[in-house]
């Protein structure tokens, strides 16, 4: 079991008593005992874009602690000066990248006021945020470098001090106009905004949580190319296991974004039962439901070993009647309604009231559905 923390989140402390409890000189830095580094402490007055980014300055000492946690690994609790007396806790960071680049360096000099005094910059990150993926600050030459070479990546769009509830997902091919002030430097990631790439959607979007963004219906973007692009593509399956899993891929993301489906469902070849569906479809519906019943609105009757309420996916005109496996043409429905709508003496008049709440919840969705806590696995 690992130690309690000793700290708690968002409280302030001395630096005597975070050195008493963790070791180390309290004027340093990054304070070290016993050849390690201990904590880092930083001042948002030397270091604006602290506890995201460290300038290292040019002392002997000073250049040494970073190159000992360079090496060291791992992470390191992290504090930053609200007063003189009040250094904020905000929980453990590692550090995963050292840049010398003197371009580079220059820029979060400047941007810092601390030109000839910087000689590397430092960036932490949260532990579970995942690696690989790019946070950009006073770097819109390296930032669009990236982009260029990235086209099939992902980029987000964050408030420069990762505060707030900001956090706009894009496709990289998706070349960003710039509302915050263009004719500043850097005005990409320099001003009011930064920007983080990552090669996947799912990385970009982990690396979203683990900074605490909340994912909302307008996260991803809705304008053209990312509308298109963003969507996770899906091959239609007859194999049901499979499907379940693809399923629950897209349900545990967060969202789901609207999928086309398949106009004209393909059997699989020697079997006119066993036609192939699309599991983006499949979860869209079910994020659609939440966790009621599209027809009689009664929550689900249970929740299933992933932990998701149980629902079944109907096709109201039929697959094997050729109906198409399109989110207009699907609901997700309780077992009782299922078997009510395939059975039931009064099955035609069910069908229809489900297509009309069917099409009204399709008005209403827009492009992406927010998966409610309650219905992801885990």
């Amino acid at each position: 079991m690992a130690p309690a923390d000793p700290f708690l989140l968002s409280h302030a402390y001395s630096r005597e008593h975070i050195a008493s409890v963790l070791g180390g000189n309290y004027q340093h830095y990054l304070p070290r005992a016993q050849g390690r580094i201990t904590h880092g402490a930083f001042r948002t007055d030397t270091n604006p874009d602290a506890p995201h980014v460290v300038l290292t300055g040019t002392g002997p000492d000073i250049v040494e602690a970073a190159s000992l946690l360079e090496h060291q690994g791992g992470t390191i609790p992290v504090f930053v000066r609200r007063a003189a007396s009040e250094w904020i806790y905000l929980g453990p960071r590692r550090l995963v990248r050292v840049d010398t680049d003197p371009r580079v360096v220059h820029e979060h000099a400047l941007a810092a006021d601390r030109v000839g005094e910087v000689s590397s910059v430092l960036w932490f990150e949260p532990p579970d945020a995942p690696v690989g993926v790019r946070l950009w600050l006073h770097d819109d030459d390296g930032y669009e470098a990236w982009r260029v070479a990235n086209q099939n990546g992902f980029i987000g769009n964050v408030n420069r001090g990762l505060t707030g509830t900001y956090f706009k997902v894009h496709h990289a091919s998706h070349k960003l106009s710039d509302r915050s002030h263009p004719e500043t430097r850097n005005p990409r990631t320099g001003n009011k905004y930064a920007k983080v790439t990552a090669a996947t959607l799912d990385d970009l979007l982990a690396w979203g949580r683990a900074y605490g963004f909340d994912p909302k219906p307008d996260t991803l973007c809705d304008a053209d190319p990312c509308v298109r692009l963003l969507a996770t593509p899906s091959v239609p399956t007859a194999d049901a296991d499979r499907l379940d899993t693809e399923t629950g891929a897209l349900l545990d993301r967060g969202w789901v974004t609207r999928p086309a489906g398949v106009e004209r469902p393909e059997p699989v070849p020697g079997s006119a039962l066993r036609i192939a569906r699309c599991a983006q479809v499949r979860a869209w519906v079910l994020a659609r439901a939440g966790s009621r019943c599209e027809l009689c609105r009664e929550r689900a009757p249970f929740v299933d070993r992933a932990g998701r309420p149980f629902l079944e996916v109907h096709h109201l005109l039929r697959l094997a009647d050729r109906g198409p496996d399109v989110p207009t043409n699907t609901a997700a429905v309780c077992p009782n309604c299922h078997r009510a709508l395939h059975h039931a003496a009064d099955r035609d008049e069910r069908t229809a009231r489900l297509d009309l709440v069917v099409r009204e919840a399709e008005r209403m969705a827009g492009t992406t559905i927010v998966v409610p806590l309650s219905s992801c696995g885990g």
